[in-house]
């Protein structure tokens, strides 16, 4: 793929680069592994000193930019600390997070905190990015950083001394950074630092798939294998290095917290394990609680018929009433509330359920009579009772028309 070319363009990655050509002569997996480790150091420093010109560069381009920012007075000393990773995806909002933790705030300058300092002081600072690239260095992605005053969860106190520095990475931006190996390095003036290394495919399920490399083996072994195969452009060798990477984090990954590593778990994202016994795991499964092995779902609401309480007429995540509600169900007898307009419980709607309408008519402070949701008893009521006069409550009534 044309990602996976990149350019000699130093001195280190064309010395790197016959380096690993020797070794591959000589057969030696180790000398091959080292040589290939000092290639990847040498595209990814020359990866990282090509962003000075871009966002997330020098000072001089930060400001060329006009937004307001802290300026980094400390070294590659003060950023050689763990990089902590976050994968904060839920569907439809692609999210990745990255933090260090606890730096000097005397090491920002120009950075506008009051005083004192509050919870949601936050600037982005300059010199300092970070930095997304496959196993060749290509760079993927650049990203600002900005630091943030620290809460105490417990007491809210906000200290005065100390801040974090966080990246969060969202929605579109986050499409393209991970495909496969990926490296994710903390750069200052152009230099890499630190960094930590994902899988997964971020253009995939809103990105919720993404992980964070083990640093262990066999997962770390599983990593360095796709770079040996990718370094020499066996494209199939970095297909199977790839998978067995994939297959030794899910050894050690337990997404759904439920004490069985994904490789062995039936339902790696449904910690009760398809607990209606139909073949659907619980995260998927349109009704999680009623076995419904066909997923019908004839309003196509995002609620199965065999657990939905309006099986007729939408009122489901997929689409809610007008107020937004999923399944909303006032009285409490088991029909949503907009297939309904039974008022009394008696089984029928009739000329009694129109009266008690007409006592709330324009009201607000009935929920049993707001069918639709939208907070008022008006026409939409008097719409919706008119359909199933004379039937009963969840009635199909395409079938009683």
């Amino acid at each position: 793929a044309p990602e996976d070319v990149v350019m000699l363009t130093t001195v280190a990655q064309f010395t790197a680069a016959e380096q690993v050509i020797a070794a591959h002569a000589t057969g030696d997996e180790a000398a091959i592994t080292e040589a290939t480790n000092v290639l990847v150091a040498a595209n990814l420093a020359a990866a990282a000193s090509a962003t000075q010109n871009q966002p997330g560069g020098p000072g001089a381009q930060l400001a060329l930019s006009g937004l307001p920012h802290a300026n980094f007075l400390g070294d590659a000393t003060d950023l050689n600390r763990p990089v902590a990773f976050t994968n904060a995806s839920r569907a439809g909002l692609p999210r990745l997070d990255f933090s260090m933790a606890n730096f000097d705030l005397a090491l920002f300058a120009n950075n506008g905190f009051g005083n004192p300092i509050v919870g949601g002081d936050e600037i982005l600072v300059d010199r300092i990015a970070l930095m997304f690239t496959n196993p060749m260095g290509a760079v993927m992605g650049v990203f600002l950083p900005e630091i943030a005053a620290i809460t105490d969860p417990a007491t809210g106190n906000v200290d005065q001394l100390m801040v974090d520095l966080l990246w969060s990475v969202r929605a579109d931006d986050v499409t393209p950074l991970v495909s496969g190996l990926t490296d994710v390095t903390v750069i200052l003036d152009g230099n890499p630092i630190v960094g930590i290394q994902l899988t997964g495919e971020s253009a995939l399920n809103d990105a919720q798939g993404v992980v964070e490399v083990d640093a262990a083996a066999p997962a770390a072994a599983a990593a360095q294998a796709v770079v040996n195969a990718l370094v020499i452009g066996d494209i199939g060798a970095a297909l199977v290095a790839q998978s067995n990477l994939a297959f030794a984090m899910a050894e050690t990954l337990d997404s759904d917290g439920d004490g069985v590593s994904d490789s062995t778990d039936i339902c790696a994202f449904d910690a009760d394990n398809d607990a209606d016994g139909d073949g659907v795991c619980g995260n998927v499964d349109n009704c999680p609680s009623t076995a419904n092995a066909d997923q019908a779902d004839m309003d196509l609401d995002g609620v199965g018929d065999a657990c939905d309480n309006c099986r007729y007429v939408a009122n489901g995540p997929a689409i809610p009433d007008a107020g937004g509600h999923s399944q909303r169900d006032t009285d409490l007898d088991g029909f949503g509330n907009i297939c309904d307009p039974d008022f009394n419980n008696d089984g029928l709607v009739n000329f009694t359920d129109v009266a008690r309408l007409q006592v709330g008519w324009m009201g607000t402070n009935d929920p049993d009579l707001d069918l639709n949701g939208d907070g008022i008893t008006n026409f939409g009521e008097l719409s919706i009772i008119s359909t199933y006069m004379f039937g009963q409550p969840d009635m199909n009534i395409s079938e009683a028309r």
